[in-house]
């Protein structure tokens, strides 16, 4: 089986090995966590891999090769542009919206029987570090990055905090918008 939306794929579970892999395929704009893929990702789970029928013995998250593992929602979803310079904050209730949806798919995925492997191989910023602390195992390349950028202009994201604090290797990213790799955060915490 293979389940596409733009910018998300499911395939899987495999027969033989029951690794089902959910995939971001926006690479070119850096695997952006839009509301739209915030939903499917969640049904898509909730449909395929949650079901005890599914054969799914693993999820693996990962992203298609690129600098980029997620830079975190897009912006398009937080901000909304009037005229050619000026731009606002959307509305309360379509920001709780996003956080909500959000908020959904790393539930689904903290809530799953089976175990849930972050594989990543870039950077992952915001959302897409809270997307990768809510699996269960993080595999990470010594080029990776991790980060929470709000934090430099004190608009820290509070939702990915609880799921931060889950990681050992991830225990500075709350506090830091340095971009440290694997081996520092874990120099750091350990």
């Amino acid at each position: 089986m293979c389940l596409l939306r733009r910018g998300v794929v499911l395939t899987g579970p495999d027969a033989r090995t029951g690794i089902a892999r959910l995939t971001l395929t926006n690479a070119r704009q850096t695997n952006p966590l839009s509301l739209g893929l915030l939903r499917h990702a969640t049904q898509l789970v909730r449909d395929q891999i949650a079901p005890e029928t599914s054969g799914a013995r693993v999820l693996v998250v990962e992203s298609e090769p690129g600098r980029w593992f997620s830079s975190g929602h897009d912006l398009r979803d937080v901000f909304r542009r009037e005229g050619k310079s000026r731009v606002e904050a959307r509305s309360e209730p379509e920001l709780r919206e996003l956080f909500g949806a959000c908020t959904e798919l790393m539930l689904t995925l903290r809530n799953l029987r089976q175990p849930t492997v972050a594989v990543v191989d870039g950077h992952a910023a915001s959302a897409g570090l809270q997307l990768v602390a809510s699996c269960d195992i993080v595999l990470a390349s010594t080029s990776s990055q991790f980060s929470a950028p709000g934090s430099q202009r004190g608009r820290f994201c509070h939702t990915p905090g609880l799921n931060h604090s889950r990681l050992n290797v991830c225990a500075a990213a709350p506090h830091t918008n340095s971009g440290l790799s694997p081996q520092v955060w874990h120099w750091r915490s350990g």
